[in-house]
C-alpha cells in the first residue's frame, strides 16, 4: 500500500578492544570502556544503549556514571547530558537510547521508571 515508513542509515560498525576501548571499525576510539571505566569526558562506565543519530553523532547511555554522552564522527565529546537524580534531565543508570528524529532521542531511565526525551543538540528536557 501507500503506507510510511522509516528510513534508516546503518550505524557505523562498534568494536571493543581486549583494552575496553569501543572504537568505529575505522580505528577512531570512542572511549575507555574497561573493567572499572571512568568518569571523566569523553570516558565510559558501563556503557549499555548507543544509538547513531540522523546526523551521524554517536549517542552513549553511560550508564554508571549516571548521564548521556554525544560523540561527533570523529570520535570527539560533543555534549555530555545529566547527573545521577531523579529531577528532568537527571537519570539514574540510563539503559536505552533511540533517535526519535531529527532533534531528539529518548532515553530509557531505569532507575527513575521512565523514558525521557531530549534535545541532541542541547540535551534539554522536551
Amino acid at each position: 500500500g501507500g503506507g510510511g515508513g522509516v528510513g534508516m542509515n546503518p550505524p557505523p560498525p562498534l568494536i571493543r578492544d581486549r583494552a575496553g576501548i569501543l572504537a568505529q571499525k575505522s580505528g577512531a576510539a570512542l572511549g575507555y570502556a574497561g573493567p572499572l571505566g571512568g568518569s571523566e569526558s569523553g570516558q565510559l562506565k558501563l556503557p549499555w544503549g548507543v544509538a547513531i543519530s540522523y546526523s551521524g553523532a554517536i549517542i552513549v547511555a553511560d550508564t554508571l556514571n549516571n548521564r548521556v554522552q554525544v560523540f561527533g564522527r570523529d570520535s570527539a565529546v560533543v555534549h555530555t547530558w545529566g547527573t545521577e537524580g531523579d529531577g528532568l534531565g537527571q537519570f539514574k543508570t540510563p539503559m536505552g537510547i533511540a533517535a526519535v528524529n531529527k532533534s531528539t532521542v529518548a532515553v530509557a531511565d531505569c532507575g527513575n521508571n521512565r523514558v525521557q526525551v531530549l534535545r541532541i543538540d542541547s540535551g534539554e528536557h522536551v
